[in-house]
């Protein structure tokens, strides 16, 4: 279970030295492939080392999606260049303990 865990978080990894997100189809299909990985060794142990590649790759896909997710949230075009008041309260300063 170990190997697995060390291998889906090199995925992720993995997926933070990319120049560019993978197209969605591409992250799809790597998740499909991985969980197909990851389910191998269920039916045969002597399969054992496709679920490290597998999980690998649902690190991959899993970190695609969710960078995926956080970039879809933007700022609506009208309000692009327009200046915004913002308000807010102190409630404390910092103190030295």
């Amino acid at each position: 279970m170990r190997p697995a865990i060390v291998a889906f978080a090199l995925g992720v990894a993995w997926l933070q030295r990319q120049a560019e997100l993978p197209e969605t189809g591409v992250a799809v299909l790597l998740a499909a492939l991985g969980a197909l990985l990851v389910a191998l060794p269920l039916a045969t142990r002597r399969l054992r080392y496709f679920a490290i590649l597998g999980a690998a790759l649902l690190g991959f896909s899993w970190a695609a999606y969710r960078a995926d997710q956080r970039l879809a949230d933007v700022l609506p075009e009208a309000n692009e260049g327009r200046d915004v008041e913002v308000v807010g309260v102190v409630v404390g300063l910092p103190q030295r303990f």
